[in-house]
């Protein structure tokens, strides 16, 4: 067999291999499935039980930083199940955002679609059993699965269309409504733990709006927005500002920091199109926190002695909420020079959706005037 025979023929055996940029192998033990003859992969078999799931931190220590030492195996089983999900239907999204012939293109449409009308078909992530951990990871998984959603919606090309099945839009709109019901008690002005989880919370029922056309579920979500960029505090200059509550995670304050930036600078990118246009106060506090997160990566030294202690480092996929924010504003600013430091390697965050650079380019063409 000639060379170029012999790569072909590796080339068509290895074609559903998704490269490990777009999507996760499925762990071993997490049980899947063939779903349609269409898609030439098995997807993750729908879970439909309780989310009594404990956190993975040490609920003693005050700082939420601490692992636990030792995990129960049913629940870890759980959570490996929903988490392989997340990321194989964000991995189908970006498969085919990653290729331009038919037949890959058709596979990775056929293979989301089995994906999610098989969890739909389920009511899979519904349970009301569920503890605080479990309450999250719905929410988690309702942000990566609604992203890649809309994103292939946006992006998907008119020889390959994507479109939403009436179940998958059903199960979708079940999944926001009870991310409203479990999260729409925390903007009580006394719940004192408004954090991260809520912007997550927030950005997935936005984006959940947009992907089923039903602006409802933003109300919540800008209503999340607007008490999170409230708690922005700032130094005298007004130039430095940081979420009390992600600074107080001791040596992962930074990390949580990022973490929290994601889903912010989201609802930010999406919000006048979404009718909740910023006020120039949000703008500015908006600034002030990802001046502090630049300065704690690339300067520390500059930062108010607000961090209790050494940080850990911030992984690179972290920083994905430069996407969005620079192609918000895509003037000059220190995000740009955080962007440029890391040679542009910050996209693919499965929890953001995967891939965002094919819906925000501005990063791409660099800083306007």
């Amino acid at each position: 067999m000639s060379l170029n025979r012999t790569l072909n023929a590796l080339l068509l055996t290895s074609l559903w291999v998704l490269p490990q940029a777009l999507a996760q192998a499925v762990p071993a033990g997490v049980p899947t499935q063939p779903v349609s003859a269409d898609c030439p992969r098995e997807v993750v078999v729908p879970y439909t039980g309780h989310l009594q799931l404990p956190s993975k931190y040490d609920q003693s220590d005050a700082s939420k930083s601490t692992l636990r030492t030792e995990l129960a195996a049913e629940p870890e089983a759980i959570k490996a199940q929903i988490q392989a999900y997340s990321k194989q239907v964000v991995g189908f999204a970006d498969y085919y955002l990653s290729h331009t012939g038919d037949r890959h293109r058709r596979g990775a449409l056929a293979c989301f679609h089995g994906a999610l009308g098989s969890w739909a078909d389920a009511g899979a992530l519904l349970s009301t059993d569920a503890s605080k951990t479990g309450v999250a990871v719905r929410k988690w998984s309702l942000a990566s699965i609604a992203t890649a959603a809309w994103k292939l919606q946006r992006l998907s090309t008119d020889a390959q269309p994507f479109r939403l099945t009436d179940p998958e839009r059903e199960w979708l709109a079940a999944l926001a409504s009870q991310v409203e019901r479990e999260y729409a008690p925390r903007l009580d002005p006394d719940f004192r733990y408004f954090n991260n989880h809520d912007y997550w919370a927030g950005w997935a029922l936005v984006v959940t709006a947009m992907a089923l056309e039903q602006p409802a579920f933003s109300e919540l979500g800008y209503r999340i927005f607007d008490r999170a960029l409230s708690q922005i505090e700032q130094d005298d200059s007004g130039q430095l500002g940081w979420l009390p509550n992600e600074v107080a995670r001791a040596h992962l304050a930074t990390n949580y920091l990022n973490y929290a930036l994601n889903p912010l600078a989201l609802l930010a990118r999406h919000a006048a199109a979404n009718g909740h246009a910023m006020s120039a106060d949000q703008r500015q506090r908006l600034r002030s926190l990802v001046r502090f997160v630049v300065a704690a990566e690339l300067s520390p030294t500059r930062l108010p002695p607000v961090l209790a202690q050494e940080q850990e480092p911030v992984p690179d996929y972290k920083f994905a909420w430069l996407l969005p924010l620079l192609d918000l504003d895509p003037r000059p600013s220190v995000a740009w020079t955080l962007y440029q430091r890391k040679a542009g390697n910050v996209d693919g965050y499965s929890q953001a959706g995967g891939r965002l650079a094919p819906l925000y380019p501005a990063a791409s063409l660099g800083p306007q005037p």
